[in-house]
């Protein structure tokens, strides 16, 4: 199976949370990261999204360390 991650950047103006998490994200710029598999038997090249994370890189005490949070395409557009 062949799979392809793709990296975007997103900014949001206020504090959010993703979904059901207790977590308040701040307001700032992060990385976005989908994993799409390619699908087969089709009579041309397309992809399934299978996995979304957003990364966060850590802040304080925890500069260097990034942490990925999996979420959904909803979640983000929420």
């Amino acid at each position: 199976m062949l799979t392809r991650s793709i990296r975007s950047k997103v900014t949001f103006t206020n504090a959010f949370r993703l979904g059901n998490s207790d977590i308040v994200f701040p307001a700032g710029a992060y990385e976005i990261l989908f994993e799409e598999e390619l699908l087969q038997g089709v009579s041309f090249e397309a992809y399934r999204r299978t996995a979304t994370y957003l990364m966060v890189r850590g802040r304080g005490s925890h500069v260097g360390q990034t942490t990925m949070h999996m979420t959904t395409q909803k979640d983000l557009e929420h």
